[in-house]
């Protein structure tokens, strides 16, 4: 058979039957995929519904609320809320100004903040002007959903607009991936009176020019 011949050889094909698939077979299995489905079309539909604007003096106990179910997401007992309180608490002034967003979903519903902390505007020292990602924590059930990189981008965007060339912060430990994953630089690590659980720290060089998605607050 000549290559002409070969290449012009019909395919030979199986006959199609239909494969069952023992999962969707199962009615309840078939039910909790499609529950699974509509679970996730709809929060797709609110994260692109969300929108990001300041924080209210009104929403000090809720944001507070929010940090706990935060921090509790990532398996620590009750009693860490109380080792060290002032770290993690919001206080009305930290709302007041253009220090602090929120990120609110369509049905309303706050599902994360940051606060920004410094001199507003940022004045330059030492060659760079610097202010504080002062906390940036996303609800429990939100954790994992890009939430927290839409409030990051839109901390940027803000901390430049403020004139600032470099946010600087500590993070939990078990938040030191995302930031890495921000592309923020690990400094060091400080160790506190809890055993085993170390303060990271991180600074983050602010682009000058618009290369992240953001939007305006």
């Amino acid at each position: 058979m000549t290559w002409l011949r070969l290449y012009h050889a019909p395919m030979r094909t199986r006959p199609w039957r239909e494969i069952s698939d023992p999962i969707m077979a199962d009615p309840v299995r078939r039910k909790r995929i499609e529950e699974l489905k509509r679970m996730m079309l709809d929060d797709m539909k609110a994260y692109a519904e969300a929108t990001i604007r300041p924080a209210r003096l009104d929403e000090v106990d809720a944001l507070n609320a929010l940090t706990g179910r935060s921090c509790l997401h990532w398996g620590y007992e009750p009693a860490f809320l109380d080792w060290e309180p002032e770290a993690i608490t919001v206080y009305p002034e930290m709302l007041d100004g253009v220090r602090a967003h929120v990120l609110q979903e369509a049905d309303g519903r706050v599902v994360g903040y940051y606060v920004l902390t410094g001199q507003f505007p940022a004045e330059p020292a030492g060659g760079r002007a610097t202010l504080h990602l002062d906390k940036l924590f996303v609800d429990a059930d939100r954790i994992g959903t890009g939430r927290g990189k839409r409030l990051w981008q839109h901390a940027v965007a803000t901390a430049r607009a403020l004139g600032a060339t470099e946010l600087a912060f500590a993070a939990d430990p078990n938040a030191a991936p995302f930031y890495r994953a921000m592309g923020a630089t690990w400094i060091r690590q400080e160790t506190t009176t809890r055993p085993g659980w170390n303060l990271q720290f991180f600074r983050f060089p602010i682009p000058p020019t618009e290369d992240i998605t953001t939007e305006p607050g």
